[in-house]
Parts: structure tokens; C-alpha cells; sequence
């Protein structure tokens, strides 16, 4: 098997790797390339956290992606001086799952150039014993991953809300029976148990042969010891390579039964990964095979565990077949060696430094807006440390890091003078009078959010296409987010991404990560309103679909939309090319053709008179239309009012509410209506119909009362900040307000909108950012400049720049 090959199997949306050594570029190239081909999009990586060091520290090339398009998390060892060894690969679909066990680390060596073992085992919706060991696996990652990460606890929610029957499935105790027939028990570290024994509990019948496989050995050959011990076998064959193998001395109690094999010509040139312990009994032939190398630190004995965490398979096979599968049976029917044939070579030493490597880790850093949140490890936490980022290729970032909150377990920095195009990729810290840390990735938990948003489901994919092909804001926009409203609501289990009902925010506020706030209590919560810069990174659209409907009106605006990051070539080899299902090319006739099908007569053309009142006529209907969609939504914002559940998605939809009003409007006089185009048909005032009325009675709508819709809005307070997408409707909301006053309406009705809109503009301006750095900031005034441009003149409205500043100075 070409273990690459099977990370291009699609159906899954999500995956948890372990490994004990990581080099980023295989994984990346080799195997994230290909679950994101496939549709396999939120990814979770879980390695040593010393290894994560020394590949960061030159070990291997820096990675690309990390922190962006997937996490990292470290973990320990089982006990001191441990090593986290697990290689699994668990996939996750809404209908399946699966589990790749084995002895392969997430390297170019494991992937594809050593000689190593590697099991899947299939889990449908459908209770089975496949199914019950995937959950235990499952369960035993868990254990090791890094909760104290909001990232990691994001895309764990992530895989529980797209995956119920897992979460419905009790893990396996003990051997469990396969679709195959045949017996299976995963066999982890972390139980009261030693691997060994629970091994050896498993096999209820004598054993005649013992065969080995093993890349590393303990001195005493403590382990292999101890399985002799407790089985008695008559033979103990081992699997050597003479030219690379290091094989300790044989203590006494071995050496009658021992024999050594050499590998010959099988898989010459690869390296032997693999571990296997095969006990070969009269009814079957009993396997365990996975991380664990026959070595104390892995098995354990004598009822002492051992030290590293490790996870293998164990298997009941038909007697006699297991070398067969493993295509050894030549190997181990040849003549035995004398250990004379073997070249005496030390064991090799511990060269990998792990205290050196965790004492050079400076912790966990994480990016969200313009705020750096730092948990230093532990040989960083008493003291003040220096702090210095890095961009891609490793070189430093020249930035302002300017300490906010250095208690507890997380110190938060503002970072600000950051170069354009110089995101920072990694964090170093320095205590003083000492060397700078090795690096530490930045984790991005957006990028993250938005890089796994799930692709391939048919009524997503024609509404995301359908707004790519927006080009400008209609009614049919409206549907396409009210399509996805109701594709993201049926795929998180009734709630949208952004949204925490109020019902649950004292239990989601105990355990989780983030406070949930009504946006009133958003602002009375922060210190120092005046210090915040008017400019916002952070978004909570991100693990929503309608991240790509903000996206779209900022296009409108002519913005550039959002920069997502994907992996290089992450498709080649996924697609079929040689698949077509477009229909042919219609024929068109020449414009100039009068021949028609069947010899039909054709219409008589129309005159212009007809022509005139067809378009008067479908002009009213798209008005009614526009009017019958103003009067809907006023109502909804009512019932979720009513509700208490306004949420930041529904923020996007009075931006985009007011932006399709706006492409709606115009000013011209009666005689230039027929020039205009067929979209433009609200006038700025119609019998209280016109687009100025409209627009106040929006504002009205969202800000009036003790209970206004404004007032019972609910999101995450993730680091002080007004996300950037509530500070882009806040500025569509000022834009549209201040249009109606510069618009050219006639005496009477810019009296009745003194009367009855004006003191609602201070209102809104208090209530939504209620400081003039922000409201005069960069985002802001960049959103209320673009609307200018677009739809200003249209509507006959010019620049409302000194308006607003004078309503920010009222409203002040």
C-alpha cells in the first residue's frame, strides 16, 4: 500500500494526525494537499511538543500553512522522560469515519520511504466494533490535545455538530468483533494497565512462537523479557537487518529460544519502521502492531507502565496468516543468524535533546485583530520576557508590542506599525540575559475558522456561485443569504455559527472561551474606550457562510473582498478531468437571421408605446417587490426582537438591507425616468415610499425602545474589539442616515425628516460606537468613502464626510 494515496479518499470533513516527529513540508505537500483536495478541511495536527521544537528549530523546512489553514498542538509524554509517540490519523464524515493506526510519523521517511505498518479500519453511521474503536481513538487524542486552545475547542465543536453518531457512540472496552469476523482492541497508553499486560490478557490460549519486529530495543531487553515470561513460547524469532541493526547482549534466560532472522532482499533499500509482536497460538495468530517498539518505555513490565504514549491494534487472525499478509513468510522460514553474524553496535543514545527542546519552547501565541495573546510555557511564565515575530522565511518583523495584560495565565499585546503584507508566522521570546527562544507558531483562529468552512454540499456550492456572480445588490441577493441562513442554521444543529442563544449564555459562558455579551454590555465592559483605533481585523462571520456574503458587498464597494489562503496545487491528482457533464454549446442564430424553426412566423416587433409600458409596468412590480421585502424584513427584525435572538449575522443583514436600497435609488426627475436604469426605482421621496423614508424607518426599526433590535444583539467578546463586520454595517448605517439629509428631497420632506429622523442619528451613533476614534476611524470612513463613490451619485448625494463628523461631535 502507497500510504500517501490514502489521504486522497474523500467524504470526510474533518481529521486529527498524531505524530512524534513532524516535518512540516511532507505533511503539507503530501498529505494536508490532499485532504483539502478532497473536501477534507478542518485539520488538527498533534505531535510531541519537543519535536514540534526541533523541527521549528532548523530540524526541518518551516512550514507554510500552520496556524492558517490548520492547528498545531503539542503534547507530553505519559510520564517523565516520555515521548509522545501515537501515529494516528482519524477522518471524520457526516455518514463515516475512519482510523489509520500504525508505526508512520508524518515525515517524508514515514510517509513514503521506510518500511512501516499501517492499519485502517472503516466506521459508517451504523453501530459496529469498527465504530467503537474509532471512538476510543477518538477519546484518546482528545486526552492529549491542547484545551486550553480556542482554536482547538472551535474545530473540536466543529466535528461534534457535522458528526452526531460518533458522539453517540460508546467507546470499545475491551476486543470488540469486526465486519470481518475477526477481533480487534485498541490498546493505548494512559490505562492502569501496561500495554504489555493488557496484551498479554487478550490471548487465552498457549503459544508456540513469539516473532518480533521492532526498529529499537531497550537494553536488558526488559520488554521482550517479560512477553517470554508470560507466554513460554517454544521459539522467539526477531527480525534484524545485520547491516543497520543494533541488538543488545542476550541474557541467559533468552538465548535458548532466541532466533534471529535477517530481512535478505525483502524491501532492501527501506528502512524497517515497523513494529509488529505477532504470538502465534493453535487457533489464531494474536497481533499487536502500531507506535510502541518492544522497549520498556513503550510496553512497560512487571506492572509498571511504561513512560511514552503510544496506541496499537491489536488483531486475532486465522492461525498462520498474519506473516502472510506481511509477506514475511520466506523471511522467517529462512535459516536463523547466530548472533555472532551480528556486528556488536551500541544502542544509540538520546539525541534528541528533549529537555534542551522544552526548555527553548516559549508557549502557545495567537493572533485575533491587531491583539498578540501569549500563554508562556512553563520556563517563561514568572518572569518579563522580550518578544520578537517573525514573517515566513524566519526573518524578523519590525512591530509596536504594546503590553496589555500581563496576569495570569495569558499575557495580551496590541500590535500595531506591522508593514503591509508582513503577517507574522512566528513568535520568540527572551528572558533577560538569555538567548532568544526557539520559534513558536502564531496561530490565526479565523484563517482557521474560514479554512474549514465545508465545501461540496450541492446547495451551498450553487449559492456561493451564485454570489460570486453578484454584481450588485438585489433582491436576489437576499435570497441567496437567506439560503445560506438556512444551509448554516440545518448544518450547526439549528444555530448559526455566529450566534449564541441567550437561553445558553450562562452555560456557555462557564465553560467556554469567549464571553457572550449583548453589545450594550460589550461596550460598558471596556476600559478604555477612547484608546481603540477605530480599525478591526477580527470578524465573526468567519466559520459561517456568510463570510463570503460580507466578502461580496465589500466587492460591491469596490474592495478587494477577503484574501483566502489555500494550499499550492492542493488539487492536482483529485479531479477527474476526463469527466464532463456541461451540456453542449446552445447554437445561437446570427442577430441578423429572420429564419426561424419549423418555418414559424415571427412576432410582430413592438411598439414603442408597448415597449414603454411593459417597462413602467415591470419597473412597479420590482418596486412592490422592494417595498413587500422592506415591510418583511421590518417585521423580522420584530419577532427577533421579541426573541432576544439578533445576532451578527442578522447585523449583515441591514448592511446588505441598506446597500440593496441604495442600488434601488435615484433622483432624477420625471422626465430622466426613462433614461434610468430598470433597478433604480425608489425615488427619494413617493408619498412616504421614497428611499429617505425607507431609510429612517430602518434606523427607527433598529434602534427604538428600552428592547430595540440594536439592544439585543449577542455575540463573543473575544478581545475587546467591535468586529469588523459590525464596524462595516455601523458605517453603512451612518452613510445612509446622512444621504438622507444630502439628498435633494423638497422643503417638506426635510422638515419631516428633521422632525422625526434626525434625533435618531445621534442615537445611533451613541449607541453603536460610542467613541470618536471610532467613529472616525479608518474602517469607518473607508466603508462611508466607497458608498460615496458608488452610490452617491445616483441618489444625487454627494460627500457626507462633514456631516458626520458634525453628528459624531453631537453624539459625543
Amino acid at each position: 500500500m502507497k500510504l500517501y494515496e490514502k489521504y486522497s479518499e474523500g467524504g470526510y470533513h474533518s481529521s486529527i494526525a498524531s505524530t512524534f516527529n513532524v516535518d512540516f513540508d511532507a505533511y503539507e505537500t503530501i498529505v494536508l494537499s490532499r485532504l483539502r483536495g478532497t473536501g477534507c478541511r478542518n485539520n488538527m495536527l498533534l505531535c510531541d511538543s519537543r519535536m514540534v521544537t526541533a523541527s521549528l528549530d532548523g530540524a526541518f523546512r518551516l512550514p507554510r500553512y500552520a496556524g492558517r489553514l490548520y492547528s498545531v498542538s503539542g503534547a507530553q509524554g505519559e510520564r517523565a522522560g516520555g515521548v509522545f509517540h501515537p501515529k494516528l490519523l482519524i477522518q471524520l464524515g457526516r455518514q463515516k469515519g475512519r482510523l489509520l493506526i500504525g508505526s508512520a510519523n508524518l515525515t517524508a521517511s514515514g510517509i513514503a520511504g521506510n518500511l512501516e505498518i499501517v492499519s485502517e479500519l472503516r466506521a459508517t453511521a451504523e453501530p459496529s466494533g469498527e465504530r467503537e474503536i474509532l471512538r476510543q481513538a477518538f477519546d484518546y487524542l482528545l486526552r492529549h490535545l491542547d484545551h486550553g486552545d480556542p482554536t482547538v475547542e472551535a474545530q473540536l465543536e466543529f466535528m461534534r455538530r457535522r458528526t452526531p453518531w460518533l458522539s453517540e457512540t460508546e467507546p470499545a472496552l475491551g476486543a470488540v468483533s469486526l465486519a470481518d469476523k475477526t477481533l480487534a482492541a485498541f490498546l493505548a497508553s494512559g490505562a492502569d494497565e501496561t500495554l504489555a499486560d493488557r496484551l498479554v490478557g487478550l490471548v487465552h490460549e498457549p503459544i508456540h512462537r513469539l516473532i518480533i519486529i521492532s526498529p529499537y530495543w531497550d537494553e536488558q531487553l526488559a520488554a521482550l523479557q517479560h512477553l517470554t515470561s508470560a507466554w513460554k513460547p517454544a521459539e522467539v524469532s526477531v527480525l534484524v537487518d545485520k547491516e543497520v541493526t543494533a541488538f543488545p547482549p542476550l541474557p541467559p534466560t533468552l538465548s535458548p529460544m532466541l532466533r534471529l532472522f535477517d530481512r535478505g532482499k525483502a524491501f532492501k533499500s527501506r528502512f524497517i519502521h515497523a513494529k509488529v509482536i505477532i504470538a502465534q497460538g493453535a487457533s489464531a495468530d494474536h497481533v499487536l502492531f502500531g507506535s510502541a517498539n518492544c522497549t520498556l518505555a513503550a510496553l512497560g513490565a512487571g506492572g509498571i507502565p511504561g513512560i511514552n504514549a503510544e496506541a496499537s491494534l491489536y488483531r486475532r487472525l486465522p492461525p498462520g496468516s498474519a506473516l502472510t499478509e506481511l509477506d514475511l513468510t520466506e523471511v522467517f522460514s529462512s535459516e536463523p543468524l547466530s548472533v555472532a553474524d551480528i556486528p556488536k553496535r551500541e544502542l544509540p543514545e538520546d539525541e534528541l535533546e528533549l529537555e534542551r527542546l522544552a526548555s527553548a519552547h516559549p508557549g502557545a501565541f495567537q493572533i485575533l485583530g491587531d491583539q498578540l495573546s501569549w500563554r508562556p510555557s512553563l520556563n517563561y511564565a514568572k518572569v518579563a520576557c522580550d518578544l520578537t515575530l517573525q514573517d515566513q522565511r524566519g526573518e524578523e518583523i519590525i512591530v509596536d508590542l504594546v503590553l496589555l495584560q500581563s496576569d495570569g495565565p495569558v499575557r495580551r499585546y496590541r500590535v500595531s506599525a506591522l508593514p503591509p503584507d508582513a503577517a507574522p508566522v512566528f513568535a520568540r521570546a527572551k528572558r533577560p540575559d538569555e538567548q532568544w527562544s526557539s520559534p513558536a507558531i502564531i496561530t490565526y483562529p479565523q484563517d482557521i475558522q474560514i479554512a474549514s468552512r465545508e465545501r461540496g454540499l450541492r446547495q451551498l456550492e450553487q449559492a456561493l456561485t451564485g454570489l460570486e456572480d453578484t454584481s450588485v445588490a438585489s433582491l436576489q441577493t437576499l435570497e441567496i443569504f437567506d439560503l445560506l441562513r438556512r444551509l448554516d442554521q440545518a448544518d450547526q444543529g439549528g444555530e448559526s455559527a455566529a450566534f449564541v442563544p441567550r437561553a445558553h449564555r450562562e452555560a456557555k459562558d462557564a465553560g467556554g472561551t469567549y464571553n457572550v455579551l449583548t453589545y450594550e454590555e460589550f461596550l460598558n465592559s471596556r476600559q478604555d474606550a477612547g484608546a481603540q483605533s477605530g480599525k478591526s481585523h477580527h470578524t465573526t462571520l468567519a466559520g459561517s457562510s456568510h463570510f463570503s456574503v460580507r466578502s461580496v458587498l465589500n466587492r460591491l464597494l469596490g474592495g478587494a473582498g477577503e484574501a483566502v489562503l489555500e494550499v499550492e496545487d492542493e488539487d492536482a491528482g483529485v479531479h477527474d478531468l476526463t469527466q464532463n457533464d456541461e451540456a453542449p454549446d446552445e447554437v445561437v442564430p446570427d442577430s441578423g437571421s429572420t429564419s426561424h424553426a419549423g418555418g414559424a412566423t415571427a412576432e410582430p416587433t413592438p411598439s414603442l408605446d408597448e415597449i414603454e409600458l411593459a417597462r413602467r409596468r415591470s419597473r412597479r412590480a420590482e418596486r412592490d417587490r422592494l417595498l413587500k421585502a422592506v415591510s418583511q424584513f421590518q417585521m423580522r427584525l420584530k419577532e427577533k426582537q421579541e426573541t432576544g435572538s439578533i445576532d451578527t449575522i442578522e447585523m449583515l443583514r441591514v448592511r446588505l438591507m441598506l446597500m440593496i436600497i441604495c442600488q434601488a435609488a435615484y433622483s432624477a426627475d420625471g422626465k430622466a425616468v426613462k433614461r434610468l436604469p430598470p433597478d433604480k426605482v425608489l425615488a427619494a421621496e413617493d408619498s412616504r415610499n421614497g428611499w429617505t423614508d425607507i431609510v429612517g424607518r430602518l434606523i427607527f426599526a433598529l434602534i427604538h425602545g428600552a428592547n430595540s433590535p440594536l439592544r439585543q444583539l449577542y455575540f463573543q467578546n473575544i478581545n475587546g474589539q467591535v468586529p469588523v463586520d459590525l464596524l462595516e454595517c455601523w458605517a453603512t448605517c451612518y452613510w445612509c442616515a446622512q444621504a438622507c439629509f444630502a439628498a435633494p428631497v423638497s422643503a417638506a420632506q426635510r422638515q419631516h425628516m428633521e422632525k422625526y429622523l434626525r434625533p435618531y442619528i445621534v442615537a445611533l451613533y451613541q449607541l453603536t460606537l460610542p467613541s470618536e476614534a471610532e467613529l472616525l476611524g479608518e474602517t469607518v470612513l473607508d466603508i462611508m468613502d466607497r458608498m460615496s463613490a458608488v452610490y452617491g451619485p445616483a441618489m444625487g448625494v454627494g460627500s457626507v464626510a462633514e456631516a458626520h463628523r458634525a453628528s459624531v461631535k453631537a453624539a459625543i
